[in-house]
């Protein structure tokens, strides 16, 4: 089981700039834009905010790097809402189980330390978990 926690970094900029009509429809534009670049046996979850997770069973870490980086890819391209274009960007954390854990909590923890330690080299980047 592998697992990807995506920040995505401009919704509160969004929804003051636009309104929450707008940033609510970004969303959805972001979701399945995240959607396209999954796999089948991927699933994705919105905790809330401008949190995403990706959950794939029976995957790889290579995989789960191609993941991140087709979503990276996808996320420097605008999104247009009527005439406005918003420029996006996200950063990406990866955890497997059993390597990097073997319960969800360690799994969960383990993928968002790696998401900060992504954020931390700049935007759009992604980061695999490693014990430090």
């Amino acid at each position: 089981m592998g697992l990807c926690i995506l920040i995505w970094i401009i919704l509160k900029k969004v929804n003051d700039a636009y309104g929450h009509l707008f940033g609510d429809q970004l969303l959805r534009d972001v979701s399945l834009a995240i959607l396209s670049c999954l796999e089948h046996d991927q699933v994705l979850a919105r905790p809330g905010g401008d949190e995403f997770l990706v959950l794939a069973s029976n995957t790889s870490q290579s995989a789960l790097e191609a993941m991140a980086s087709r979503i990276l890819t996808r996320l420097r391209l605008p999104f247009r809402i009527g005439l406005i274009e918003v420029y996006t960007s996200c950063s990406v954390g990866i955890a497997l189980s059993p390597e990097h854990g073997s319960d969800s909590a360690a799994i969960i923890r383990h993928a968002d330390t790696a998401m900060y330690t992504a954020k931390e080299g700049g935007r759009g980047q992604f980061c695999v978990f490693t014990p430090e």
